[in-house]
């Protein structure tokens, strides 16, 4: 089962949640910004008989004064950090551990951190390591065509943490809105678990350059050459290979032009050589663990 829910801001004042399983409702930003619509919208999602959690959208530094701005506003509604590049502000990932041990001191409820991957990437791709020992979980973003796979690019791991939501598009007309939409791949009943805290510990990512397998020859791999005259890509799938198909996509993501077959040819050869010139790696065509990683 795979639970979808739409995540609202004071944008969406006054929307509807009818229909809605969960939905995720921005509180707070920075240490002084409060959604005049938070309440009212925490009041139609119990008439909707949605679960509602709540978000707060980080500001670089002062996280203990923003968590007690946020607490002060959401209590013991769990809570959802937000980190994500603002006008002036370029939120790190001490500031969301800094914030999430704030608010728990507090007494509030805080599980969830949005950090999209290519946010991650702009500020250096750090260790997310922390989150995971904090019990925290990751929320990404991509916005690209969902699919409940484990080799879709919302569900790639980096930094150390494997995403246990994916925000998969900004656009999902909702009730007569264009809203931001997210995919959980479980119970509503696990999710409300994981968000309030009660869910096991987040699992570890796979090893580094290690992408999801699935059984040759339903797709193609890239890693060690194959004498197979039947692999498409040329390659098949050792222990350090990742799926074709979910490489395009995260160069799509990254803004190449490229065809997401799943067959590794000369348009995907000549991509993977430019990028690996682009980031001082051995343009060889072949995305090992370190081509990998930088993806």
């Amino acid at each position: 089962m795979t639970l979808l829910y739409p995540d609202i801001s004071a944008y969406n004042a006054g929307i509807s949640i009818a229909d809605a399983e969960a939905v995720c409702i921005k509180v707070t930003e920075g240490t002084g910004w409060l959604n005049s619509d938070y309440e009212p919208a925490m009041g139609r999602a119990r008439q909707a008989g949605a679960f509602a959690f709540a978000y707060h959208f980080l500001h670089a530094g002062n996280a203990p004064a923003q968590a007690a701005w946020a607490h002060e506003h959401a209590g013991t509604t769990p809570m959802m950090v937000d980190c994500e590049p603002t006008s002036g502000s370029n939120p790190s990932v001490g500031d969301a551990e800094s914030f999430v041990d704030a608010y728990r001191n507090l007494g509030g409820i805080c599980h969830l951190i949005y950090f999209p991957h290519w946010y991650w990437q702009q500020i250096g791709s750090p260790s997310l390591t922390g989150f995971v020992t904090r019990n925290c979980y990751l929320v990404s973003s991509a916005y690209t065509s969902y699919t409940d796979a484990s080799d879709g690019t919302g569900w790639m791991p980096y930094g150390g943490m494997t995403p246990s939501v994916w925000q998969y598009t900004d656009a999902h007309s909702f009730n007569g809105e264009s809203v931001d939409f997210n995919a959980y791949r479980g119970t509503l009943a696990e999710f409300e678990a994981m968000v309030g805290g009660s869910a096991p510990p987040p699992p570890p990512p796979p090893p580094p350059g290690q992408g999801p397998n699935f059984p040759y020859p339903a797709t193609d791999y890239l890693g060690m050459p194959s004498p197979n005259p039947h692999c498409h890509s040329g390659y098949y799938g050792g222990p350090d290979t990742v799926n074709v198909h979910t490489w395009q996509a995260q160069m799509a993501a990254r803004g190449a032009v490229i065809t997401l077959d799943g067959r590794y040819g000369p348009q995907s050869d000549a991509v993977c050589k430019a990028f690996q010139g682009s980031h001082g790696l051995a343009q060889d065509g072949l995305v090992g663990p370190q081509t990998w990683a930088a993806s």
